[in-house]
């Protein structure tokens, strides 16, 4: 009687359709698809190429680079783009105190080639306005980079010697 008991107890319980469907929660859908991996599947999940096919279908999004307003350039190259150079006037101040020196200026030159912002970055107080003065007067070939025109951020060196007597 107690081989008929098991077999009874045997046809009671459900089929079981795999690991996940034993443990889930009744009320949930069953579990479709493969929880053991096979060839070309990933461990619980699916062989039929699902996970694929959401990677590659997914849209490959480029960010785009702004290209550069203004490019930074040395002193060197910049001093070969000028096509009309103003000597400035050495400052009577200057002169009677015998000071001599360079004025380093920070310049933007436009796309055009004109100056339209210069800072001074060092030299003596004395020297420092008559070579904004003439610097403001420079003129430039646009400097092209790839063909387009590009604002130019340099720095230029403007030497005050006085000439020995």
């Amino acid at each position: 009687m107690l081989g008929a008991g098991l077999a009874l107890a045997a046809q009671q319980q459900p089929e079981s359709k795999g690991v996940a469907s034993d443990i889930a929660p009744p009320g949930l859908p069953s579990v479709t698809g493969i929880v053991e991996a096979g060839a070309g599947g990933t461990p619980g999940g699916l062989t039929d190429g699902t996970i694929g096919w959401i990677i590659n279908s997914a849209q490959v999004v480029k960010p785009r680079i702004a290209a550069p307003q203004r490019v930074r350039v040395s002193q060197g190259i910049s001093q070969g783009l000028v096509v009309k150079k103003v000597s400035p006037e050495y400052p009577e101040e200057a002169r009677r105190g015998r000071i001599q020196g360079t004025v380093v200026l920070h310049v933007i030159i436009s796309k055009a080639g004109d100056v339209t912002m210069i800072e001074p970055v060092s030299g003596d107080p004395a020297l420092v306005p008559a070579a904004m003065e003439a610097v403001k007067q420079w003129e430039y070939k646009p400097f092209l980079l790839n063909g387009k025109p590009f604002e130019v951020d340099t720095q230029i060196l403007v030497n005050f010697t006085l000439k020995e007597n």
